[in-house]
């Protein structure tokens, strides 16, 4: 640790005397450039202590009051100039302090069964990770030589500790109660860490040239943080560190000042006009959820707590002509069965989750020693092939088997054909499911769903309606319409000859592409005509962003937002299956006097759109007279929407779903 001290000082005094020796040749070359760049760093931790135990962790006469340690801080910075030596830099970094206190106690302990005085190491090893903000005043001493003042805000997203007790004296024998040399281990998460943590911040620094334009630079540094914020509450212990590291640093030049040259004399006719290029406008309006279009100034994107229900599709499809399990459902290894659990997954979408099928079943079956469960391989009644049928369920019987270690007396293994009214509906797409493994059980809870929660985003107004229009002598060949934020790409229409009208961005259904933070949306028309010629048009609407953290500190009137994905709807049809009127009974629990309800049908892409309109609305109805409410929102949008993956089955079979929206209001603290 000393060798790392006098290290730093050593740069110090190199970077002091290199800038001392270059002052004269460089006095005349300083020009404040904003800059950005990234940083490394080593950090010397240093702890101020003094306390005897943890909160809550039982600690043998202990007094901490120093330790050391030694961690990495990486980051990025941003310098912005504000006169001709000072300038506002801000950087912003990850660190992560790892120290180690220790205090020595002389105490008896049994030496080959004798009683005999020796000494005792109480040792806490902590580890903290710490996302900084570090605005700071930036001083150029020397054109290259730098001093920099300022304060660190650290958001601590992690902490832990480690506690023993060992015999350090005698070295090599000695013994605890235990028989042991050490005693009363600990671990764990740091009791009452602190969240967020203050800083003091000073340091110098020396930029090195790469390049021959000044812009790219190497820049040696070193600081010192003195910690204004204990490590944890009510207890004395402070962390001020040592920093030494490098920086690659860009100034970012000014654009070169262009003279005008003196235009000749233009002694050859000018070249016709060229024809009128397209004129191009658009415009964008607010659509109500009653339909009505409305003049919007802004968008409004509010984060709300979200507890999903998502069904376990009962289903394992298989590969024509296959018996083995597709590489796309996730298969573990014995030994990894004992560590994997539905919170792994229970976040993630239906379609992912219906590839883990197969390792909640088993893990479902583990711990309900009592549920038993039915495999069944499936058939068509036009091509009976039993014993593939019998091969694919014999298959996934063997992973639960093998895998999970399930008994063969709570596995029951056989074969049916395809229904009857599936058939007489079977296209490609259903060959395609027909290939398959059914699973039952005795159990509802061995194939409920899914529980989980999300932070999903309510957008104000929920629809945006773009008005493009353009006026051009020639025809149309391409139209292009995107809506950007920051750059990244979230809505894009186009098209080829007649531009419409009107182009409709349902942001309620598009969780995916909402804008994420705030600022503004940009919006570009480009037009191009029958003869290469192009016309544009633009636009933005302010994005406001309410974040549930926003919300808790500003106490806002909040509301929860519970959704459910109501399985299985055999093909073509909405009738209740019986699982389904199981799932109803659950959610009918959540629905309070206040709630406001929306139902929702979906069809995959199976049939024509008038036909998947009125089924996935019939499936709604069916689902609100099931549930006995009468003022819910009942919509049905077919295949507007694809909900997932229709090239897999399993897509398709979670797409003729319905959606059962219940937003509640919430209490404010």
């Amino acid at each position: 640790m000393k060798r790392l001290q006098l290290f730093f000082i050593i740069v110090l005094s190199c970077i002091v005397s290199n800038a001392a020796a270059q002052q004269s040749a460089e006095q005349n070359l300083f020009v404040a450039r904003p800059a950005i760049g990234a940083f490394g760093n080593i950090d010397l931790n240093m702890a101020h202590a003094n306390f005897s135990q943890l909160p809550g962790v039982p600690d043998c006469n202990a007094l901490y009051q120093s330790g050391t340690g030694i961690g990495p801080s990486i980051g990025i910075f941003y310098e912005l100039p504000i006169q001709e030596k000072l300038s506002f830099l801000l950087r912003g970094a990850f660190s992560l302090y790892g120290e180690k206190l220790t205090s020595n106690e002389l105490a008896p302990i049994a030496v080959n069964g004798v009683e005999t005085s020796g000494t005792i190491e109480h040792s806490i090893t902590a580890t903290l990770g710490m996302i900084g903000i570090q605005p700071m005043a930036n001083y150029h001493i020397l054109p290259a030589l730098s001093l920099h003042l300022g304060a660190e805000i650290g958001f601590v997203i992690s902490s832990s500790f480690s506690q023993i007790e060992t015999i350090t004296s005698p070295t090599t024998s000695g013994v605890f109660d235990n028989g042991l040399r050490t005693r009363n281990p600990q671990a764990g998460k740091i009791p009452n860490a602190n969240s967020v943590v203050a800083s003091l911040l000073g340091g110098v620094s020396y930029q090195l040239p790469l390049n021959s334009t000044n812009t790219l630079q190497l820049v040696p540094e070193i600081s010192y943080t003195f910690g204004l914020t204990p490590v944890a509450k009510n207890i004395t212990w402070s962390v001020n560190s040592f920093r030494g590291g490098t920086a690659i640093r860009y100034e970012i030049p000014e654009a070169p000042i262009v003279k005008p040259s003196q235009k000749p004399i233009d002694t050859i006719p000018p070249p016709p006009p060229p024809p009128p290029l397209p004129i191009a406008s658009i415009t964008a309006l607010g659509i109500e959820t009653s339909g009505e279009e409305v003049a919007t100034a802004y968008m409004r994107v509010e984060e709300i707590y979200s507890i999903q229900m998502i069904p376990l599709l009962p289903y394992i499809f298989f590969e024509p002509k296959e018996k083995k399990l597709p590489e796309r459902y996730v298969q573990i290894n014995p030994s990894a069965a004992s560590s994997f659990s539905e919170m792994l997954v229970k976040n993630d979408d239906a379609l992912t989750i219906s590839h883990h099928t197969l390792n909640i079943l088993g893990k479902r079956l583990t711990d309900d020693p009592q549920a038993t469960v039915a495999i069944a391989g499936i058939t068509l009644r036009s091509q009976i092939d039993n014993a593939l049928a019998q091969s694919r369920a014999e298959e996934v019987a063997s992973y639960l088997k093998s895998v999970w270690h399930i008994s063969d007396g709570r596995i029951h293994v056989s074969t049916h054909p395809l229904a009857k009214e599936t058939i007489s509906a079977i296209d490609t797409d259903g060959i395609s499911e027909a290939n398959r493994v059914e699973i039952t059980s005795n159990s509802f809870t061995l194939l409920q769903p899914v529980m989980g929660s999300d932070t999903i985003r309510s957008v104000t107004p929920p629809t945006i309606r773009f008005h493009p229009s353009v006026q051009y002598n020639g025809n149309i060949s391409h139209w292009n319409l995107s809506a950007t934020q920051d750059g990244k790409l979230l809505k894009k229409f186009e098209g080829t000859s007649v531009l419409p009208g009107k182009l409709d961005w349902i942001l309620a259904d598009d969780q995916l592409h909402i804008p994420r933070s705030p600022g503004k949306l940009d919006y570009h028309l480009s037009i191009i005509g029958s003869h290469g010629d192009e016309g544009s048009s633009s636009g933005s609407l302010p994005v406001e962003q309410i974040s549930l953290r926003k919300k808790r500190i500003q106490k806002t009137a909040d509301r929860e937002i519970e959704k459910y994905n109501l399985l299985l709807f055999d093909l073509q049809s909405s009738e209740i299956s019986q699982t389904n009127k199981q799932t109803l009974e659950l959610i009918q629990k959540s629905i309070k006097n206040n709630s406001t309800i929306s139902i929702v049908g979906h069809t995959d892409r199976t049939g024509d759109t008038e036909s998947n309109k009125r089924l996935s609305l019939e499936r709604a109805k069916s689902t609100a007279k099931a549930l006995g409410v009468t003022n819910a929102d009942v919509r049905g949008i077919a295949n507007e929407t694809i909900l997932y993956d229709n090239t897999l089955p399993e897509g398709r079979s979670l797409s003729r779903t319905v959606d059962i929206i219940i937003e509640t209001p919430t209490e404010t603290q």
